[in-house]
């Protein structure tokens, strides 16, 4: 490292002002040397400091910048920046007892190709600091757009509720409307779901929107047969991201059993696949297990053909997930045995060992486990809920619901983007009631109504109402999330005796020397040492 090299702020990551924080979270299509997924709220005086990296500067240069901006010792600022430079593992630091956490590689080296975002300081500034809120105040981290719920088969096992059918649908003006919308708001990305996407008649015209206004989605998901005119035009419109192939199995009888379709369906969809495969654009393979193909032969027969494609990214297996609108007993004799499950775990843990693409198999339905829980919905293991959190759901007829389990519920319904703006339903007083004020409605029915912790409980945002509904009943969205340890016995959909206890553990690297930053609130950039205040001794926590 030279003190004349250029170090940028790593252009996968971004900076959000929330009005009482700074959101720091990273785009999708990450490389290997940064952190997918990710976002975490950051002090605003440690984003100013960042903010010095998005022009072309050396690392003296920004380093003389910042001793000036902050009133600082000679190098004192070199110090707070070194460990930012090029960190191979995540960071963090506390604010009032909150800890803050950095991804890997926050600070890189520049190349000929790096793009300058030139932020401002004064975009940074934040009052009343609040690093504690889950919730978003500005508005969502991303949107899911449900263009359509028509779909091109019937799957036995789709948790989709295709029942609904909306009468107006939102116009493609006033969805493009809303991307541009989304763009402004410096959102990660806008989702586009079906049904099936390609069905819209606009789907392109909505897909280059997303990819002008830069909230271009990860991946778009089909069961569609694509077409040469398909593959053209994603092509045309500067598509980057990952077109999802669903795809279950080889066996023409269980795919015209389980999808409804007609015989000359899956030689349709294997035609595209291989035009997909010659394009050049990226894609993957989604697989979902039910008892029609939880069989080795079957699968081993789908990896045989899919190790002759060049291009593929990933095979993603899914056993079938649990849903609120198929009936129970229908649904759950799709659900392979517990032991089979665990059985083709290990078979895949063992191919993937050899494969010339990745292979993942989703074990949460294998070693998941409720009833464990310790203190509420803040303890949780696993991912934490975005609902009311970081995402919104956009139904097709305008409809702003939660999850995109939920669809039309009328309970979690929060507005209607057919005329209002996406921040003023993230604020609006259904949504506000949902994420702050509904544990003073707990009916007595429920277990919660007399527990101690239901005001924490409720207000940490991370119940799963779905899985609430799953188990109780779509009616009893007040219920005990299944994975709380007072929680009642399921009534429906989940079997508990099939899952295990999930363990997450983090890898972060502690910075902080423990400072106190008492003084911060008042006036948070009265003093730079009182946040920046690393220590040169990393340990691992």
């Amino acid at each position: 490292m030279e003190r004349n090299d250029i170090y940028i702020l790593n252009p996968h990551y971004h900076l959000r002002n929330d009005t009482r924080r700074i959101v720091m979270f990273s785009k999708n299509r990450t490389d290997a040397n940064s952190s997918s997924n990710w976002y975490s709220f950051i002090h605003p005086l440690q984003a100013l400091m960042l903010s010095f990296f998005t022009f072309e500067r050396s690392l003296e240069e920004n380093i003389k910048l910042l001793n000036n901006y902050f009133h600082c010792q000679h190098n004192e600022m070199e110090h707070y920046i070194m460990p930012f430079i090029e960190n191979k593992e995540l960071l963090s630091t506390r604010w009032r007892g909150q800890e803050i956490v950095f991804p890997r590689n926050v600070l890189i080296r520049a190349s000929k190709e790096s793009i300058y975002l030139n932020l401002q300081p004064e975009d940074l500034v934040c009052d009343n600091l609040d690093l504690s809120e889950r919730r978003l105040y500005e508005a969502p981290l991303s949107i899911t757009l449900m263009l359509t719920n028509r779909c091109v088969t019937d799957c036995c096992y789709c948790y989709a509720d295709r029942k609904s059918r909306s009468g107006a649908q939102l116009s493609t003006k006033r969805i493009c409307e809303l991307i541009e919308e989304a763009g402004k708001l410096k959102m990660k990305c806008v989702n586009m779901i079906g049904g099936e996407v390609f069905l819209h008649p606009d789907w392109a015209q909505i897909l280059k929107k997303t990819i002008d206004c830069h909230v271009e989605a990860e991946y778009v998901s089909t069961k569609m047969p694509l077409t040469k005119d398909i593959i053209g035009t994603l092509q045309q419109i500067g598509y980057k991201g990952i077109i999802q192939i669903s795809l279950d199995t080889l066996d023409t009888k269980v795919i015209e059993s389980t999808l409804k379709v007609s015989y000359e369906y899956l030689e349709a969809v294997k035609r595209g696949l291989i035009l997909l495969d010659e394009s050049g654009l990226k894609y993957q393979i989604a697989t979902v297990l039910t008892t029609y193909n939880a069989n080795i032969d079957i699968l081993m027969e789908l990896y045989n053909f899919l190790t002759g494609l060049k291009n593929i990214v990933t095979w993603s297996i899914v056993p079938v997930h649990d849903s609120l609108y198929p009936k129970v007993e229908n649904f759950q004799s799709l659900k392979p045995d517990s032991e089979i499950l665990r059985t083709l775990s290990e078979y895949f843990d063992e191919i993937s060992k050899q494969s010339d693409f990745n292979i993942i198999y989703d074990k949460k339905v294998v070693y998941k486990k409720y009833y464990l829980e310790k203190g509420g919905a803040k303890n949780f293991k696993g991912n934490k809920c975005p609902a009311l959190n970081t995402n919104l759901f956009i139904l097709p007829d305008g409809k702003v619901t939660i999850c995109e389990q939920l669809y039309w519920h009328p309970f979690f319904i929060i507005g209607d983007v057919s005329r209002d703006k996406i921040s003023s339903v993230w604020k609006s007083e259904r949504a506000t009631y949902l994420a702050k004020n509904i544990w003073n409605d707990i009916r007595p029915v429920s277990t919660c109504s007399r527990c101690e912790l239901r005001k924490e409980c409720f207000e940490s945002n991370n119940r799963c109402w779905s899985d609430i509904l799953k188990a109780y009943g779509i009616e009893n969205y007040d219920f005990p999330d299944p994975r709380c340890e007072y929680a009642d016995e399921m009534k429906n959909y989940i079997e508990n005796t099939t899952f295990l206890r999930e363990l997450s553990t983090n890898n972060i690297v502690d910075i902080n020397t423990g400072a106190s930053y008492s003084n911060a609130q008042d006036n948070p950039y009265q003093s730079i040492s009182k946040i920046f205040n690393f220590s040169n001794n990393l340990q691992t926590l």
